[in-house]
């Protein structure tokens, strides 16, 4: 067993050791039920390259849906691991936050695709009246803008 820190709690209820496999959790049904449709390679069109980042998961049953019909080859990005952090670390600017710099890393892995689709926020803030909106600025440095 690795040395693991102690990060301790005040009853010890949750500081079970005895057990570090990983069980499944609720996560992982509702991963399997929004990529139910998701068949690697199955059309024969060009191929889509879908990055799992800024919210993919609440929008695979739409766009998966959506290409299947059009024929395209889906290929989604893996999980977020060690290797898709560094490289995002790596391509990214140093101002943005964590899941847009994980967009980086994520399209990067997306490297034998024909096309990327993913989502390009637009968030606009009214401020008080007469004053011009504005739009969030992280969202401009969006590696596909």
């Amino acid at each position: 067993m690795r040395n693991l820190p102690f990060f301790g709690s005040r009853c010890d209820l949750f500081d079970g050791t005895l057990s570090h496999a990983k069980k499944e959790t609720l996560f992982d049904e509702r991963e399997k039920l929004l990529l139910r449709e998701y068949k690697r390679d199955a059309g024969t069109g060009p191929t889509v390259g879908i990055p799992r980042a800024l919210m993919v998961h609440d929008y695979a049953p739409l766009l998966i849906g959506f290409l299947n019909e059009l024929d395209a080859k889906v290929i989604l990005s893996g999980k977020t691991n060690k290797e898709i952090m560094e490289q995002s670390a790596e391509l990214s600017y140093s101002d943005s936050c964590f899941p847009l710099k994980l967009l980086y890393g994520h399209v990067a892995a997306l490297n034998k695709v024909d096309y990327i689709l993913s989502r390009v926020l637009s968030i606009r803030y009214k401020r008080r009246r007469g004053e011009p909106e504005i739009t969030l600025v992280l969202s401009s440095r969006h590696p596909l803008s």
